[in-house]
C-alpha cells in the first residue's frame, strides 16, 4: 500500500474511487491578511492490492520551521471487498474539504499524508500577503 498522489487543489470530488480535480497543484496562495482560511481542497490517492483490508491515513499540516501541528486529520476504515484476485491493484480515493483550515501567517507550509506503516507523501505550498491576487494588474482600466 502506498500514497501515490497528494494534491492541493481549488476543488476535488470523489466518485466510485475516482478523483475529479479542479485547479490541482496549488503551490502559491495569496491572501489580503492573516490569519486566513486555506480556501482549497486536498486530494489523496492510495494504491493497494486487493489483499489489503485495512487503511489508516493521517493528514498533517505544519508551517515550515515550526513543530506545531496546525491540523491533523485521521481516516481509518476497511477497504471494500471485491471478488478480484488478491494481487490485483486497487485505489482508495480521498476528497478532503479543507477550505476552512486557518493559516496563521504568510510563509511556507508542508502537508503530509502518511499511512499506518509510515509510508507517505509530502507536498509544499507558500502563502503570501497581497491585497490583490498575484498576477492581476489592478492599474488597468476596465474595458468599456
Amino acid at each position: 500500500m502506498h500514497v501515490s498522489a497528494l494534491v492541493v487543489c481549488d476543488a476535488v470530488t470523489q466518485r466510485e474511487g475516482l478523483l475529479n480535480l479542479l485547479g490541482g497543484g496549488v503551490t502559491y496562495l495569496s491572501r489580503a491578511s492573516y490569519p486566513a482560511p486555506l480556501m482549497a481542497d486536498i486530494a489523496v490517492l492510495v494504491n493497494h492490492q486487493q489483499s489489503d483490508k485495512h487503511i489508516k491515513l493521517t493528514l498533517t499540516l505544519r508551517k515550515d520551521g515550526s513543530p506545531e501541528v496546525l491540523t491533523e486529520t485521521e481516516f481509518e476504515g476497511e477497504l471494500a471487498e471485491t471478488n478480484l484476485d488478491p494481487s490485483v491493484y486497487g485505489a482508495a480515493a480521498f476528497a478532503i474539504e479543507a477550505r476552512s483550515i486557518a493559516l496563521p501567517s504568510a510563509g511556507n507550509y508542508t502537508l503530509t499524508a502518511e499511512l499506518q506503516d509510515g509510508q507517505g507523501l509530502t507536498t509544499n505550498f507558500t502563502a503570501v500577503e497581497a491585497p490583490f491576487p498575484v498576477g492581476v494588474d489592478h492599474e488597468q482600466q476596465p474595458a468599456t
